[in-house]
């Protein structure tokens, strides 16, 4: 999509990232799936930490704190999409929709997330490894990636 995007190398793990900022000799970016801060010095230095409060805009707009979960708990967070007055657990959404007034609803629906992506008629297999991926289509795909959960929106029904 764009270069704010990127994959880092988090405990022996590739993990989705996207890049919010740079200052002080640090780069900061935002974890969507464990919904944490990661930084990194000007040394390699990698570090986690749990956002505890936005208070302005990235990277200073943070008050953070130790990620006291290990691991395997922080990177199986749940991601809780709202679409219509509906939730829906799940990574990655792949809505097929069926007129442009759904289309609209859609374009409204976020995860429980700082940042997520909306995106229409794209391959959800590129995006099979990001988290917080709306991807809108009037294509009906049988083959999804497991990261995604397949949902229809029909003349503002949901059918989950």
């Amino acid at each position: 999509m764009t270069v704010e995007e990127y994959f880092l190398n988090y405990n022996g793990e590739k993990i989705f990232v996207v890049l919010l900022g740079f200052a002080s000799n640090k780069y900061y970016f935002y974890y969507p799936k464990g919904d944490t801060l990661v930084i990194i010095d000007s040394e390699g230095k990698v570090e986690m930490k749990e956002i505890l409060e936005v208070v302005g805009t990235a990277p200073a707009g943070f008050k953070v704190g130790e990620v006291v979960e290990p691991w395997e708990k922080v990177k199986a967070r749940p991601v809780v999409w709202r679409v219509l007055d509906k939730e829906i657990q799940a990574d990655n959404i792949y809505t097929v929709y069926s007129t442009f007034q759904d289309y609209k609803i859609l374009e409204s629906s976020v995860p429980d997330r700082l940042k997520s992506f909306f995106l229409r008629d794209q391959d959800p297999w590129e995006y099979k490894d990001w988290c917080c991926v709306m991807i809108a289509s009037q294509k009906d795909l049988t083959n999804l990636p497991p990261t995604f959960k397949k949902i229809y929106l029909k003349n503002g029904k949901l059918e989950i």
